[in-house]
């Protein structure tokens, strides 16, 4: 029934009339075409995102490469031309020199950078506290398995810059002379590098040899960034290498080197 108002007044609806709003449904099959929708898009982007995320990397390890041939050029320009390599007596890599500054390369030397400087941000194989062999960048390697043979062989081209008592016994220290290097812009010197074999499979090692076997777990040249690797020359400079570049070097690393089509890698 219908409530009286005052007299002219119209009647005033029932109370329990009141609108509701509309609500709208999606129905299965509109909710799966969504989804469906969604994850096209995801499909196409995703790989995107994914290319720009490893171009992201390659920039950022190009820019550490540069840091430490900085560092080693800086410890060259002070100390007669030298680059450290290796230290025998206390069993430490260039590594260590310069993450650590407790080598004893030159005593008060002073090229210290971070840890996080030497390795390869796109490495999936990271290790995270600082070991003086594994997890970094490897340096050029010239002691046996026939690196100190392809040394000897093209020493006209690039110059007689290794010195120390390279792989023999009782040697303290083992380095580079750069004011000795014919073609400083085509020595490569720091490398992106992994072990090919064995437990650390895909890890960085602090050295690359140009062999294809020989050295236990085979550290190489890792040609991480594209199927290239980067590399720091003895000039200054970095490029990204691949294949036939790194064996068109005067120093050649083997075409074979590390690639990205390892298990450890997807």
């Amino acid at each position: 029934c219908r409530t009286q108002g005052a007299r002219g007044a119209a009647d005033t609806p029932p109370a329990y009339r009141h609108l509701r709003p509309t609500i709208a449904r999606f129905t299965l099959i509109e909710l799966l075409v969504v989804i469906a929708i969604i994850a096209i898009l995801a499909s196409m982007l995703l790989p995107a995102l994914n290319q720009a995320r490893q171009k992201g990397y390659a920039a950022s390890c190009q820019s550490n490469q540069k840091s430490v041939i900085q560092a080693l050029s800086f410890y060259a320009d002070d100390f007669r031309g030298a680059i450290p390599y290796w230290n025998n007596h206390d069993n430490a890599s260039w590594s260590l020199f310069l993450v650590r500054n407790n080598w004893g390369f030159q005593p008060g030397a002073f090229y210290e950078i971070p840890y996080k400087t030497i390795v390869c941000p796109g490495n999936p194989r990271k290790v995270g506290a600082y070991n003086s062999s594994t997890g970094f960048y490897g340096m050029l390697h010239i002691t046996g398995d026939g690196d100190l043979a392809a040394y000897n062989a093209n020493k006209d081209k690039t110059g007689a810059f290794i010195h120390g008592n390279w792989g023999g016994a009782g040697n303290k220290y083992e380095y580079f002379l750069t004011g000795r290097m014919k073609v400083p812009s085509r020595i490569g010197l720091i490398y992106d590098s992994a072990m090919a074999t064995g437990t650390s499979q895909g890890t960085g090692y602090n050295f690359v040899t140009n062999q294809k076997v020989g050295w236990a777990n085979n550290p190489a040249v890792y040609r991480l960034h594209s199927n290239r690797a980067n590399t720091a020359f003895a000039d200054g400079h970095v490029s990204a290498l691949g294949a036939e570049e790194l064996g068109s070097l005067p120093l050649p690393m083997d075409a074979a080197t590390v690639n990205s089509n390892f298990q450890w890698y997807k």
